[in-house]
């Protein structure tokens, strides 16, 4: 799958042959983050102010998968920094930059219990695991471990005074 401003294009990754291309210049808002679903099978897109609506695509046809966008309630200085969908499109996840990680099912978009954790200001980037049962985030001070289902810590990893780390896979 290759991203450029509004386009997204399926590449065959032997042949270099465009497989599908979808448009999506006409979407109201700028993008603010993308989350690819592990099996390639849809795509989510953060738009609008500070990121709060979420909207799910197929990328073989280029039409949403949800009703409509979900809408992302956050403080009044925060903003969507990520997301990740899971392996079979079960739950969708954002972490923002006021210390929370947000959670919906899907294909309903009922959220789940909020993730927070005392101290942490920022969330980089979150993945979920393949049975879409754990979130995995990083921030500042190091990596955690979620459960989705209850919002509830399960492992913290501290990364000491390094910092470097702003991403997990």
């Amino acid at each position: 799958l290759v991203c450029s401003d509004s386009l997204i294009r399926r590449v065959d990754a032997v042949t270099g042959e465009t497989m599908s291309e979808h448009d999506f210049s006409d979407m109201p808002d700028r993008i603010q983050c993308t989350a690819l679903q592990p099996d390639g099978e849809r795509i989510a897109f953060s738009s609008g102010e500070r990121g709060h609506l979420v909207q799910i695509y197929s990328t073989h046809s280029g039409h949403s998968v949800l009703r409509e966008p979900i809408h992302v309630s956050l403080g009044e200085k925060e903003s969507v920094i990520c997301l990740a969908v899971s392996r079979f499109g079960t739950y969708l996840a954002c972490g923002t930059d006021g210390g929370r990680i947000l959670a919906w099912s899907l294909p309903k978009g009922t959220e789940v219990p909020a993730m927070t954790r005392e101290g942490v200001r920022h969330f980089y980037s979150v993945v979920l695991s393949p049975d879409g049962d754990r979130v995995v985030s990083s921030h500042t001070s190091g990596i955690d471990v979620w459960d989705v289902g209850s919002g509830e810590l399960v492992h913290s990893y501290a990364l000491g005074d390094s910092n470097s780390l702003r991403n997990v896979g």
